[in-house]
């Protein structure tokens, strides 16, 4: 892992290893942490602490038509309440980015019967998680606000129809990672965190004297606003 260099014969020191923040900032997927703040989260309660894997492709690169080796980001490994829990794949969460305050910019591509029709990039989600406590039984609503540009237009939409669309997939994609953490005993939305923030009285009666409690029927609700600013030339009816 340490003798992968980077491309354009750059500095070791530029490598998605020791400098992962200018990827991310072009293409947000998978968040980079810090030893000190791998430190810090993995000791707050209620908190999934996501540590980001790399692996080396042959894929993309050629020099000197032969296959470069580059680091690439290609899951996480999850602990919850400080407890390793597993790996993740990251085609298995791809609703995470768009609950992730650090996301800069990330693609999304709309499509129907299987074939893209357009391609949006989404900027800087505002995320607000409102937790739901009656009793000992606590249920969360997850707003997300999100704005974006059209990228590309390969089949003819509309502006509506694609943050229509868009803002569904949305959805799906974040309920579907919800899912996922629950496989693992792990909480991606970090719900049950926002709670010992806004709530604390009532986080320590429902989760303090229990394991991990999360269900499906936990996740009420999700909303997602999609506003895309313009097409720049590309033309929509």
């Amino acid at each position: 892992m340490f003798t992968v260099t980077p491309f354009f014969n750059l500095s070791p020191l530029m490598s998605l290893l020791q400098q992962p923040q200018e990827s991310y900032r072009q293409e947000s997927d998978i968040t980079p942490i810090t030893s000190r703040e791998f430190q810090s989260d993995i000791q707050e309660p209620g908190k999934a602490t996501l540590l980001p894997s790399l692996s080396i492709s042959n894929r993309n690169w050629e020099k000197g038509g032969q296959p470069h080796p580059m680091l690439k980001m290609d899951g996480l490994y999850v602990f919850q309440d400080g407890k390793y829990q597993g790996w993740l794949s990251e085609q298995s969460i791809p609703g995470l980015r768009w609950v992730e305050p650090q996301t800069q910019r990330s693609p999304l591509i709309l499509r129907k019967d299987g074939k893209p029709q357009v391609s949006l990039s989404l900027e800087n989600p505002k995320i607000q998680v409102i937790p739901n406590v009656k009793g000992k039984d606590v249920t969360y609503t997850v707003d997300i606000m999100l704005t974006g540009n059209v990228s590309e237009v390969i089949q003819p939409m509309s502006e509506r129809l694609m943050e229509e669309q868009g803002a569904e997939q949305i959805r799906k994609e974040i309920q579907q990672t919800f899912e996922k953490g629950l496989e693992f005993q792990s909480d991606l939305l970090q719900l049950e965190h926002t709670l010992y923030r806004k709530q604390n009285k009532e986080w320590k009666n429902i989760y303090a004297e229990r394991d991990f409690r999360l269900t499906k029927e936990s996740l009420q609700k999700i909303r997602v606003s999609l506003k895309l600013n313009n097409a720049g030339k590309l033309k929509i009816p």
